[in-house]
C-alpha cells in the first residue's frame, strides 16, 4: 500500500513549530531542531501542515507502507 505523507527538508526547516501545530492527527514533532514525521502510520495525508510552513519547507511524496490492515498498524518501507 501506497501512502501520500510529508517529507521535511531538513536544509529549509528553521523549527517553527507551525507544522507541529497545525497537524490534527499529531504525528510531526521536533527532533533536533527540525521538525519530523514521527509516526507516518497515523498521518491522514491532509496537508495541513504545508501551508502554514513559512519556509517552504514541506513536500508530500508517496512511500510505500507496510504491515497489518486488520490491526490497522503501518510503517513506511
Amino acid at each position: 500500500m501506497e501512502k501520500w505523507l510529508p517529507v521535511i527538508d531538513a536544509g529549509k526547516c528553521t523549527c517553527c513549530n507551525l507544522c507541529v501545530e497545525a497537524c490534527g492527527p499529531g504525528c510531526l514533532r521536533v527532533e533536533n531542531g527540525i521538525a519530523v514525521l514521527f509516526d507516518p502510520g497515523i498521518c491522514g495525508s491532509e496537508e495541513h501542515c504545508i501551508p502554514v510552513c513559512k519556509d517552504d519547507a514541506i513536500k508530500m511524496a508517496w512511500f510505500l507502507m507496510r504491515g497489518n490492515q486488520r490491526i490497522g498498524k503501518w510503517r513506511v518501507s
